[in-house]
């Protein structure tokens, strides 16, 4: 099982509130890497990341991570049942959506309850031309750049937004970079050299997904 690592954090943006990235957040033993994450940001910005409701946006996919989805969301006190194993994958069922936020508040660390959220918002090429993907009904790139716009800024209390993926380059990358093509004004080259140079492993974006971001971009001129 793969599990957090380091270097594949980056931090996306600061101020009141934290925006953050990596790769899927899960210790050796299955459980939620909050420590590690926590020492991320210790050593990246000085902060302590107690000080912050934390926010997870899932992007592992709903097709073949579910050894991954299983432990993620349990720490979030998911009810994993509901999308047991037989009836996988999840979109297939009846009801399904993207963007939902699934727990109710609360994840378990050392044996305390902390506030925090998580959002499974799956995101996989899987093979489709990525121009496809841009108007794929539920995959709603737009929607989820918006999203993480709103989960990072619009808040009342202290937030630390953590987006990942399960390497932290592809998925990760490309909804980063989208953002901050909208948010940031970069165009597509720049927000790929930011998403490529913004953690010490400096891993690019696939071709497919650069693509992607070109496209995405090309929708604001840039």
């Amino acid at each position: 099982m793969r599990t957090f690592d380091p270097q594949r954090f980056g931090v996306v943006a600061t101020g009141n509130n934290l925006f953050l990235r990596g790769n899927i957040p899960l210790d050796s033993d299955g459980g939620f890497a909050y420590d590690s994450i926590r020492s991320c940001v210790q050593t990246h910005l000085g902060d302590d990341l107690n000080h912050y409701e934390l926010k997870v946006v899932s992007l592992i996919d709903n097709v073949s991570e579910r050894e991954l989805w299983v432990p993620e969301m349990s720490a979030f006190n998911v009810d994993t049942t509901k999308y047991p194993e037989a009836y996988w994958p999840p979109w297939m069922q009846k009801g399904w959506a993207y963007g939902n936020p699934l727990n109710n508040g609360t994840f378990h660390y050392h044996d305390v309850t902390r506030f925090g959220k998580i959002v499974w918002w799956p995101i996989e090429a899987g093979g489709n031309p990525p121009a496809e993907l841009l108007g794929v009904p539920g995959w709603n790139l737009d929607g989820l750049v918006d999203s993480l716009n709103e989960w990072h800024l619009n808040q009342e209390t202290r937030t630390a937004v953590y987006v990942h993926c399960t390497l932290g380059a592809d998925r990760t990358g490309a909804a980063i970079a989208s953002y901050l093509v909208k948010y940031g004004g970069l165009n597509a080259d720049q927000a790929i050299d930011s998403v490529t140079n913004g953690t010490a492993a400096k891993v690019p974006p696939s071709p497919a997904y650069q693509e992607l971001i070109r496209l995405y971009a090309a929708q604001f001129g840039r």
